[in-house]
């Protein structure tokens, strides 16, 4: 991973929690549920949101909608309303690296 990567330190991320970040003009959460560390590109009404998603019974939940957020291919009950792309995600060391996607 090189241009294009956004790192957060792992210490800033919390224990079946969420940080959000902005770049390039778009909207991004990294989450922790259960020692996993998963990334996504987050779009529509929920961008805005976006830091009050939270994790509610080892699921990522809409902050929006309250709907769980499929993991796998980021969708919620509100259906193409929200996305949630997932990214790659790199942890080094004390880092948690995500690939942005192109602009």
């Amino acid at each position: 991973m090189g241009e294009g990567t956004h790192i957060i330190r792992r210490a800033d991320l919390p224990e079946n929690g969420t940080v959000s970040f902005e770049a390039r003009g778009m909207h991004f959460l990294v989450v922790d549920i259960e020692g996993e560390v998963r990334a996504f590109q987050v779009a529509g009404p929920a961008a805005e949101g976006v830091r009050s998603a939270a994790i509610v019974d080892g699921q990522l939940h809409c902050p929006l909608h309250g709907w769980s957020i499929d993991p796998h291919d980021g969708r919620c009950g509100a259906a193409d309303l929200c996305r949630y792309q997932p990214l790659p995600v790199d942890i080094a060391g004390d880092e948690i690296r995500v690939q942005l996607p192109r602009a």
